[in-house]
């Protein structure tokens, strides 16, 4: 799966590279997690979708959790789950069914802990 993080081209302006981050990158059970998007290259489409998983997880059917992507940029809240492990944040491109369960793009692990 590709990831995507924070980019530019340097020199303060320019060109604007996609970005899907989630933070803090340490969490406990319950507390926010915060995923920051911008992605320029992606058409927003109205069945776009970002869930969270497991590190671990390949099915992307079992989602912890997941929220509609409404625009090409914004920001989503996740509660941590209650089980302590590694997470991640995937988006998935909504209007074909055949790619529906795709991730395009990951995010960098989240830690919960107890």
């Amino acid at each position: 799966r590709p990831s995507a993080s924070l980019g530019g081209d340097g020199g303060g302006g320019g060109i604007m590279m996609d970005q899907f981050i989630c933070s803090p990158s340490t969490v406990r059970a319950g507390q926010d997690i915060e995923l920051i998007y911008a992605l320029p290259s992606f058409t927003h489409h109205k069945y776009d979708w970002i869930g969270l998983f497991d590190r671990l997880q390949d099915n992307s059917k079992k989602y912890v959790q997941f929220k509609w992507r409404k625009a090409i940029a914004g920001k989503v809240v996740f509660a941590a789950p209650k089980k302590a492990g590694v997470y991640e944040a995937r988006l998935f491109r909504g209007g074909n069914r055949k790619k529906y369960y795709h991730a395009v793009l990951t995010s960098n692990p989240v830690v919960v802990v107890e």
